[in-house]
């Protein structure tokens, strides 16, 4: 795979509806990728499977996109995404606080939800770009969510979205040569190592397409694919693991 990193294009916006609508627009302007979008607002943020992403003055709203070669590497930026913002908010946030990784896409700070990963894949006549939506709460953070959520200005941290922003384009640089070098494995390695360990025992809901259905489980592993690995208890008492490539976490 090529390692060499080409400069970041940043184009900035006030208020906005979407950063990930915004970089889709742009696309044909980018044929090769390495650009983001940053807004100060948007009026119709998302998050995964469209809910609605509260996007109040201060949090950082950017769209990552860079072009993938095939459909499979795609999910592996969720864990780049992921390991770079983590990096960056260990690197502010003061102890004891924590910050960890809930999968698929959360970052977590003291186990409450700090920030999230959205992608998004776009068939283009130049290949595959992939979008990467991220999501920092620095400042705010929504009430009446599914688990708690919080910020950085909550836990003693003042940053601004212009000086997070350089730090978390340079991880997330780190964290693809990484990738590109040495494959899955190294970052696999470091999300077990900063996953919340507060919470082994697990909800996994929407698993499969269309469905409402929900297994629990405590957590077990992550695969070579990226994959949840959950040791499941079967109606007959015995213990079986099962592997999932997508779903919500809820911790129970």
């Amino acid at each position: 795979m090529n390692s060499v990193i080409r400069p970041w294009t940043i184009h900035r916006f006030g208020e906005i509806p979407s950063t990930m609508d915004t970089a889709r627009d742009l696309l044909s302007e980018h044929a090769e990728g390495r650009y983001v979008v940053l807004a100060a607002q948007q009026t119709q943020g998302r998050g995964r499977h469209q809910r609605a992403w509260v996007s109040p003055m201060g949090n950082l709203y950017a769209t990552l996109v860079v072009s993938v070669k095939n459909f499979e590497t795609a999910p592996f930026f969720s864990y780049i995404a992921a390991l770079s913002a983590q990096e960056v908010l260990a690197s502010i946030v003061p102890e004891p606080v924590k910050v960890t990784l809930k999968w698929p896409n959360d970052l977590l700070l003291g186990s409450k939800k700090g920030g999230g990963i959205l992608l998004e894949l776009e068939q283009t006549p130049q290949g595959l770009m992939l979008l990467i939506g991220v999501g920092l709460n620095l400042i705010a953070h929504p009430e009446g969510t599914p688990y708690p959520a919080t910020n950085l200005q909550a836990q003693g941290v003042s940053i601004s979205v212009e000086e997070i922003l350089p730090q978390l384009l340079k991880a997330f640089d780190h964290w693809q040569v990484l990738f590109e070098k040495e494959g899955f494995e190294p970052l696999r390695q470091d999300w077990l190592k900063h996953r919340d360990p507060a919470h082994a025992q697990m909800i996994l809901k929407g698993y499969e397409q269309g469905s409402e259905t929900s297994i629990k489980g405590m957590f077990h592993d992550l695969d070579t694919q990226g994959c949840l690995v959950l040791e499941c208890v079967k109606a007959t008492g015995e213990k079986e693991l099962k592997k999932f490539s997508a779903g919500d976490v809820f911790f129970s």
